[in-house]
């Protein structure tokens, strides 16, 4: 399944870094390695490092007009370049809405929320891949019984998908319950396995290499709607505070939905109850402790406190005032509206610059500190 991340909110770790606005009317993109092919919404634009000029209107959130210039669809890049993985990135925020002062015209429109894009290639990984729902489907329809595909399946790494829609899927497409049961058993033991690990793993040492432990079972605190994607903070009832930061983009809508959370070293995965896949993560701050394992902290970097007053959102150079004393100031372009009283802030560190997620909204914006 192709893979797609918005940049509007800000970067992939370990993918995708963005740099700071430049005042003018032009993007530029640039890989790691070069020479990568570029496609603009499906058309090809070049090679990289390149810039193109979209005109300074893709860039502005704010609209005067109905005859105001505005981008009507979203912006998608497509990257490639032999011997390393596709990368498909949507640069665009929205859509956003315009309305007139009499509420009888309107239009939809995307905005542009930075103008360098630096993408850094993975190479294409030569260990085999693991086989999927698609792949058992495949092999039935082809003609193999079930003793040749519940034999792959248990000789190979999986990465199933096993809601009930899923089997469902599957049994539509002839796949017997024999094999169904076998890619269940596949999932359980691996999942068991894992989490029966964990309790003797100190805080801070990485699991076995190619391992998910079961790190905790919990519910995201509060109400999850909206789109999921890179940069989106979540926080559990337990007290933990995630940052996704692997590729994915999904819309959802639940209510304190139930979690279970992986964890590989670093890096940390949220099987979401309702959403459509798992989500790549890391940790912010952690209430979990394993046992004989010291109490946890905050990650370096992180503060959690209040804006001060007031809070109606950000849109260009927003300057926001904590409870704690510190003043800190909207770093790069961006609009959002929403109004709330003292509402709670967490800053933290994310790849190369801060972030701010206020409580009550979705999106984070990047932030630099003033005092």
């Amino acid at each position: 399944m192709k893979t797609i991340a918005s940049l509007f909110f800000v970067t992939v770790a370990g993918n995708v870094a963005a740099f700071g606005q430049r005042a003018n009317d032009t993007v530029t993109i640039t890989t790691t390695p070069p020479g990568a092919t570029v496609e603009w919404n499906r058309k090809v634009i070049g090679v990289t490092p390149l810039t193109c000029k979209v005109g300074e209107y893709a860039f502005n959130a704010h609209k005067s007009s109905l005859l105001s210039k505005h981008l009507d669809q979203p912006v998608n890049l497509h990257i490639t370049l032999t011997g390393f993985n596709a990368v498909d990135m949507t640069i665009t925020g929205g859509p956003l809405v315009w309305t007139s002062i009499n509420r009888k015209t309107s239009f939809t429109y995307f905005v542009i929320g930075l103008q360098d894009f630096n993408f850094k290639l993975d190479k294409v990984s030569d260990a085999p891949k693991p086989i999927t729902n698609s792949d058992v489907v495949d092999l039935h329809a082809a003609g193999f019984g079930d003793d040749v595909i519940i034999g792959k399946i248990d000789t190979t790494a999986t990465a199933f998908r096993l809601q009930v829609s899923d089997m469902v899927e599957l049994r539509r497409a002839g796949v017997s319950d024999v094999v169904i049961q076998a890619m269940l058993k596949k999932s359980t033991a691996h999942f068991v396995s894992d989490s029966r690990q964990i309790p003797n793993s100190p805080k801070g040492e990485a699991p076995p290499a190619g391992g998910w432990q079961l790190f905790e079972e919990t519910a995201l605190e509060g109400s999850i709607s909206g789109m999921v994607q890179p940069g989106r903070i979540f926080k559990t009832t337990s007290g933990s505070v995630y940052e996704v930061t692997g590729l994915t983009l999904q819309l959802v809508l639940e209510l304190q939905p139930e979690v279970t959370v992986l964890r590989n070293g670093n890096v940390y995965k949220l099987v979401v109850k309702g959403f459509e896949e798992p989500l790549l993560c890391r940790l912010l701050i952690s209430v979990t402790v394993p046992k004989g394992s010291p109490p946890p902290s905050s990650t370096p970097g992180v503060i959690e406190t209040q804006i001060d007053d007031d809070f109606e959102g950000w849109d260009g150079e927003t300057i926001f005032k904590l409870s704690n004393g510190q003043i800190w100031q909207q770093a790069a372009y961006a609009y959002t509206y929403h109004y709330a009283y003292r509402p709670k802030v967490l800053i933290y560190f994310s790849g190369s610059a801060y972030r701010m997620k206020v409580e009550g909204v979705d999106s984070s914006v990047l932030v630099k500190r003033l005092k």
